[in-house]
């Protein structure tokens, strides 16, 4: 069984347009979701678009240590 070797916390807060460039992101930088949670606030009605969802995202995420050797030439 792998290991982590690095943790971070992310804590973020979205739009449910921009949510999907935050999963992007983690996902090319390596890391695996360990722990997700989220709270859905409307923005309000003095917003120039009350129906918007701000969306506070806490992930806690972790990388694995790559096994593979690197070829010697």
């Amino acid at each position: 069984m792998e290991n982590y070797f690095r943790y971070k916390r992310f804590a973020e807060t979205h739009t449910e347009t921009t949510i999907q460039d935050f999963f992007d992101k983690l996902c090319l930088e390596g890391w695996e979701i360990i722990y997700y949670s989220e709270i859905r606030q409307s923005s309000g009605m003095l917003t120039n678009s009350p129906q918007e969802v701000n969306i506070h995202i806490t992930v806690v995420a972790g990388k694995r240590q790559d096994k593979s050797l690197p070829k010697v030439l």
